[in-house]
């Protein structure tokens, strides 16, 4: 699988809000709209585990929708915009 990366001059909070700003400068709320995003998200994990569990979802899917967490998360953790 290949990962979109970039890398900025300026990795700090502010220089890749800098940046995301620049780069979506078309949406009116940036942040609000990734915070939307992202309780949708674990929204969708809750239902995920909750499915696991009563074995109504294969494991490979489950291990899928993991492993995409995992990598949100992560690249969530770099942007320092959101709270995890």
């Amino acid at each position: 699988m290949k990962i979109l990366q970039f890398k900025l001059k300026d990795q700090s909070s502010e220089g890749i809000k800098e940046y995301l700003d620049s780069k979506f400068a078309y949406c009116k709320n940036l942040y609000v709209d990734l915070k939307t995003g992202y309780d949708f998200w674990n929204m969708l994990m809750r239902l995920v585990q909750v499915m696991c569990d009563h074995k109504a979802i294969s494991e490979d899917i489950v291990n899928q929708f993991f492993q995409a967490n995992a990598f949100l998360n992560q690249r969530l953790e770099l942007l320092k915009i959101i709270p995890i």
